[in-house]
C-alpha cells in the first residue's frame, strides 16, 4: 500500500512539473527598441568657413539612456552636403537611426546668381524628351523650391521640393519627404545611394531617388 501511495505521489509531482514547464515555455521577454530624439535642426545650413556645432542626439531604451554612435563628418571649409547618421542599439542588437544633413554654401560664390526659371527635361537615360521643372526662389540665399523635379509633367509629380545652390556651379537636393511616399533626394549618378553635389551650368543632370521615379539620369536645360 505504501508503495502504491509513493508511486502515486511521484506521478502527481511529475504532472505538476510538466504543467509548470508548459506554463512558461510560451512566455517571451519584452524587447524595448531604441527611441532617439534629435536636438536642433534636421537640415543645418552653413556658410563656408563657419563652425559646425553638433546639437546632439539622445537615446532611450526602456526608459534608460543608451549610447549613440555617429557615422559621418562635416568639412565646413568645402561647399557641399554632409550626412550624419546617429544610431543606438538595444541589448538584443536591434537598432534605430536618425539623419542630420549639413549643407555648406559658398555664399560669396553664389552672390548675384539666379537659378529661377523653367527647365526642360531633354533626356531621360537614353530617351529624348520630357516635361518641365519650375524653379522659384525663396527668401533664403541660394535656396529654391523646385516643382516636378523629375520633369514628368503629371499631376501627381507636380509638387515642390527644396534644392540648395552651394556654389555658383553646384547644387544639392537633400533627403526630404516624398509626397508619393517615403523620402526623396537627388544624386549625380544613376547608382548613387545618397545625395551629393550636382554640377550646374544653365542646366543640370541628376538621378531622382524616390518612390515612383526611375533611376535613370535626367538632363535639364534652362529655357
Amino acid at each position: 500500500m505504501k508503495k502504491i501511495l509513493y508511486l502515486s505521489m511521484l506521478c502527481i509531482i511529475a504532472l505538476f512539473s510538466s504543467c509548470d514547464d508548459k506554463g512558461t515555455e510560451d512566455i517571451s521577454r519584452i524587447t524595448y527598441y531604441p527611441l532617439l530624439e534629435m536636438a536642433g535642426e534636421e537640415i543645418v545650413v552653413l556658410n563656408v568657413g563657419d563652425t559646425f556645432t553638433d546639437a546632439g542626439v539622445t537615446a532611450l531604451v526602456g526608459g534608460e539612456s543608451a549610447e549613440v554612435t555617429i557615422d559621418g563628418s562635416v568639412d565646413a571649409s568645402v561647399a557641399g552636403i554632409y550626412a550624419l547618421v546617429y544610431t543606438a542599439y538595444n541589448e538584443d542588437g536591434f537598432s534605430a537611426s536618425v539623419l542630420r544633413q549639413v549643407i555648406v554654401q559658398d555664399l560669396a560664390s553664389i552672390a548675384g546668381t539666379d537659378l529661377t526659371g523653367s527647365y526642360k527635361r531633354t533626356m531621360y537615360g537614353p530617351n529624348a524628351g520630357g516635361g518641365y521643372s519650375e524653379w522659384v526662389a525663396t527668401g533664403a540665399a541660394g535656396v529654391y523650391k523646385v516643382n516636378d523635379v523629375g520633369g514628368v509633367d503629371s499631376g501627381s509629380y507636380e509638387y515642390d521640393l527644396v534644392v540648395y545652390q552651394v556654389a555658383n556651379d553646384k547644387i544639392v537636393m537633400p533627403v526630404q519627404v516624398n509626397k508619393r511616399g517615403g523620402t526623396i533626394f537627388a544624386s549625380s549618378t544613376k547608382s548613387g545611394s545618397a545625395p551629393d553635389v550636382i554640377a550646374y551650368n544653365a542646366g543640370y543632370i541628376w538621378s531622382v531617388k524616390g518612390s515612383g521615379y526611375g533611376t535613370n539620369l535626367r538632363t535639364f536645360e534652362k529655357q
